[in-house]
C-alpha cells in the first residue's frame, strides 16, 4: 500500500449526496499507481470519471507523511490519528493474528513495540489487533515482530512463531473466458426422472427365456 485518502469528487452527472436516493456510504477504489498516472495523462478518454481520476492523482502526487514521528524520533502521541488508522486498516484488512478474521475497522491500533517502552506511533509500529488478541499480546505472553519484508511474526508464549504475510490490496483478476467454447460432450439424452446423474453405457436387455411349445392335448399339471 503506497497511498490512501478520501475523495468527495463524484463522476460527472451523478447526483449530489444531498440529492442521492439512498443513504451515503464509503466505496473503496483500488488502483495501481502507474495505472493512475496513465489514466490521468489522458483525461479526455475517461468521460464522467475524469474528475475522480484527477483528484486521486493529485492526492497521490501530494501525499504527506502519516506522522512526524519516525522510528528514530520521539514517540509522539500514543493514539494514532485518523489518517494513520485509515492507512493501517486498509493495509491489514483484518486483525493481524494468524487465526483471526475480525475486520480491521473493528480492531485497535496496537503498538508492536509498546508505547510505554519507547515504541513510536508510526505506521510501521502500528498493527490492527482485535480486543481479544490485543490483550493476548499484552497479558497472555504473546509477542509480535515486524520483519523487514513487512511480514508480521506472532510468537506464542511457548516460542512458536506464526508468520502473517501482508494481504493483497488488489486481488488478481480471474482468467478471461475463452472466445471459443469447447464442443459439447457426447452425452445420451435424458430418458427419465430416475436416470442417475452419472452416465453409463446402456446395458442390452436380456434375451427372453425360451419355453417349449405347448401341447393343447397335454393334461394340465393341476
Amino acid at each position: 500500500l503506497r497511498h490512501e485518502g478520501i475523495t468527495r469528487t463524484r463522476p460527472t452527472g451523478y447526483p449530489a449526496r444531498a440529492d442521492s436516493p439512498v443513504a451515503g456510504g464509503i466505496v473503496e477504489l483500488h488502483i495501481r499507481q502507474h495505472d493512475l498516472r496513465r489514466l490521468a495523462a489522458h483525461p479526455a478518454r475517461l468521460g464522467p470519471w475524469a474528475p475522480v481520476i484527477a483528484d486521486l492523482a493529485h492526492q497521490a502526487e501530494h501525499h504527506k507523511t502519516l506522522s512526524g514521528a519516525t522510528p528514530d524520533d520521539a514517540t509522539g502521541g500514543r493514539s494514532p490519528g485518523r489518517p494513520m488508522r485509515r492507512h493501517t486498516e486498509i493495509r491489514d484488512r483484518t486483525c493481524t493474528h494468524p487465526r483471526c478474521r475480525m475486520p480491521a475497522h473493528a480492531t485497535d491500533g496496537d503498538h508492536i513495540t509498546p508505547w510505554a517502552h519507547g515504541g513510536p506511533t508510526h505506521d510501521n509500529n502500528i498493527s490492527s489487533a482485535c480486543r481479544h488478541d490485543h490483550r493476548l499480546k499484552h497479558e497472555g505472553g504473546w509477542r509480535v515482530e515486524r520483519l523487514p519484508s513487512g511480514e508480521l511474526l506472532w510468537i506464542s508464549r511457548l516460542g512458536i512463531p506464526y508468520p502473517v504475510p501482508p494481504p493483497l490490496i488488489i486481488e488478481p483478476l480471474p482468467d478471461p473466458i475463452p472466445g471459443e467454447r469447447p464442443p459439447p460432450a457426447n452425452i445420451p439424452p435424458h430418458d427419465g426422472d430416475d436416470t442417475p446423474t452419472w452416465r453409463e453405457p446402456p446395458t442390452p436387455p436380456a434375451a427372453p427365456a425360451e419355453y417349449p411349445a405347448s401341447n393343447e392335448h397335454e393334461e394340465p399339471p393341476f
